[in-house]
């Protein structure tokens, strides 16, 4: 997925790593995007992926998390 997303857009960083463990400075970041990934989080990680989100994020940063709840097939 990450080779394609590489392929198509080339001038675009991407990066494979643990959301509990970002590989980013303090406050070096503008924004964090995290598309269903957090449902597949233990609930007792969930502090711990929050925390290293704000840490990585700069003040006035954003973050965009994205899920499905339930079994409809139209979200």
């Amino acid at each position: 997925m990450v080779r394609e997303a590489e392929a198509s857009d080339p001038q675009i960083p991407f990066a494979i790593g643990s959301l509990l463990d970002l590989d980013f400075p303090d406050a070096s970041l503008d924004g964090v995007v995290a598309c269903y990934t957090l449902v597949h989080t233990p609930p007792e990680l969930l502090p711990m992926a929050f925390a290293e989100f704000a840490r990585v994020l700069r003040p006035g940063g954003r973050l965009l998390l994205a899920y499905k709840s339930g079994d409809a097939k139209r979200v």
